[in-house]
């Protein structure tokens, strides 16, 4: 195992731990009566962080290697950063051509395509949330990767294998033996809830466009150097959801369309999630993309079972504790995901070392 390869399933572990905890505190945040669609725009336009962040950063990276009479233009041309963002001088000479670069970079682009797809990723999941329970909705979150797996077979050209296939199927059957338990209900346990399965919809629309957002980032964004600032790429993301859904909540709050209950505390609250969940993991998350690849990036997101399992019995008590058929679907659909997981992360690794070797590793 190569140390990026070590460093993305790092990453990936990092990840699944934060997404659990944060979605304990959706569910609460959402039966205190926060709406998913404020949750989500919130914490989404907190990505809007990383712009200041990247802007001192690049600032720093200029000085350092400027002499100590002044800026040398010659240096600064040089700086591999300018071709993402405009520099200051350039938006005092002509805001209209620092517009027309930023609108040309390649980031700002990726954001624009990648944007959406995320957005409505996380409304759908976050939407979820109200509807089953952390575990279900956790292990039904891992059948991304069998959507990232087809994407990337279609658009990314990535290696079709029947042993990677049979692993995702294999995803497959542990999320219908959840999707089963988690449909269960009441004392004699045959009657099915209606909120329950459409949480389970819900969590497998997330899924899908968890699996195109993905696979969107490898397209968009190419090359797993350090060259590519990713704190800008999710800024532009942060400023485009923020430009697009804060006057759409505006509009809706004077229109008096309900949606949920809002005080101070409670707004802290989603400021923290957002900046834990979102800015910290999902920079995380798209820097493990770039490392080891879509389709074994999100084959990870079935390390957060055990997780999620484990914490949903401690922090709460879910539905599925509920009888013994369904604790017996629940966990054995979960070993089943978890298992095929790890089939799926060795053959990946495994066959992408044995690629190198023979001198043509395939993206």
């Amino acid at each position: 195992m190569t140390p990026e390869q070590t460093l993305g399933l790092g990453l990936v572990l990092a990840v699944s731990i934060i997404w659990v905890l944060a979605s304990f505190l959706v569910q609460d945040l959402e039966h205190l009566g926060v709406h998913p669609v404020v949750v989500t725009c919130v914490s989404n336009s907190l990505f809007a962080i990383y712009l200041p962040v990247y802007l001192v950063s690049r600032s720093l990276g200029v000085r350092s290697a400027a002499p100590k009479s002044g800026p040398d233009p010659a240096v600064l041309d040089q700086c591999p950063e300018n071709e993402y963002l405009p520099s200051i001088s350039e938006w005092r000479r002509d805001w209209r051509d620092a517009l027309q670069v930023l609108w040309d970079n390649q980031l700002f682009k990726a954001a624009l395509h990648v944007a959406p797809l995320w957005f409505f990723a996380q409304l759908t999941f976050n939407a979820s949330l109200s509807m089953t329970s952390v575990t279900s909705n956790t292990i039904l979150s891992s059948t991304s990767a069998l959507f990232t797996f087809l994407f990337s077979v279609m658009l990314l050209s990535e290696r079709f294998t029947y042993s990677k296939l049979g692993c995702i199927l294999g995803l497959m059957v542990g999320t219908g033996m959840v999707t089963m338990s988690d449909g269960i209900s009441g004392a004699g346990g045959e009657e099915f809830s209606q909120d329950s399965i459409w949480g389970d919809l819900l969590c497998l629309v997330s899924a899908a466009l968890y699996g195109m957002y993905t696979v969107s980032i490898r397209i968009r964004i190419r090359g797993d150097d350090e060259s590519v600032p990713m704190t800008l790429f999710f800024a532009f993301m942060g400023l485009l959801i923020a430009l697009t859904t804060g006057p759409v909540l505006l509009v809706l709050t004077i229109a008096g369309v309900p949606l949920g209950s809002m005080s101070l505390s409670i707004f802290g609250v989603l400021i923290l999630k957002g900046c834990l969940d979102n800015v910290l993991s999902d920079w995380m998350w798209a820097r493990a993309i770039l490392l080891i690849g879509p389709t074994l990036a999100t084959s990870g997101l079935a390390l957060q079972v055990p997780i999620a399992v484990v914490s949903d019995v401690l922090i709460s008590h879910p539905a599925w504790l509920g009888s013994l058929r369904t604790i017996l679907l629940t966990t054995s659909g979960g070993m089943l995901i978890l298992g095929f997981f790890f089939a799926l992360v060795m053959g990946d690794v495994g066959g992408e070392s044995q690629q190198r070797s023979n001198g043509a590793l395939d993206i």
